[in-house]
């Protein structure tokens, strides 16, 4: 099923990149799960086999990136993976992580680990953003502007990211405010 659903992709945009965001979420479930032996096996042989048709057997991908909390690593369990990059988003030591907290707040080098860490989180200036260019569909925002920032703050603020401090998770922030114009156009 994958095959032909590649197939197609590749034959209408050309190769493509493969993201699989939480890739780590399955392995866990199986770990956790309550069943026999042979059973978690099998599950486990059914991830192998996915896994290897999406990234390792797929002439069609140009690139694959996974993204999970959890390290899982893919070499070991035999999915026949190969050049993997592990991108960590904290620090991996002890020493690092002190260091990552007393700088946080110190803007990144735009290279390397920093650029790709700071990349996947909105910043304070960019949710504002999001606020001012949600306007136009909701008018009320721009009465409650300031009330509005402060309350995305003290639900959504306060990640630190490797080495930054104040990310705001894109899903959260986007949910709350298409959540907020949707209740405001209502009254």
């Amino acid at each position: 099923m994958f095959e032909a659903l590649s197939d197609f992709v590749a034959h209408t945009y050309g190769r493509y990149i493969l993201l699989i965001d939480e890739y780590d979420i399955p392995f866990i479930t199986v770990h956790l799960a309550n069943w026999s032996k042979e059973d978690k096996q099998a599950a486990q042989g059914i991830l192998k086999l996915l896994f290897q048709t999406m990234l390792k057997d797929n002439d069609n991908l140009r690139k694959g990136l996974l993204l999970g909390v959890f390290e899982i690593p893919l070499t070991e369990m035999g999915s026949g993976a190969n050049n993997i990059k592990d991108i960590r988003m904290v620090p991996t030591e002890v020493n690092d992580i002190e260091s990552s907290i007393l700088s946080a707040d110190q803007p990144h080098t735009g290279s390397g680990i920093d650029a790709l860490t700071d990349s996947f989180w909105f910043n304070a200036k960019e949710v504002e953003l999001m606020l001012e260019n949600s306007i136009g569909w909701c008018p009320r925002i721009a009465r409650h502007k300031p009330f509005i920032m402060d309350e995305i703050r003290s639900w959504y603020n306060g990640y630190f990211i490797g080495r930054f401090r104040g990310k705001y998770n894109p899903w959260s922030v986007s949910s709350f405010i298409e959540e907020l114009c949707i209740v405001l156009n209502q009254s």
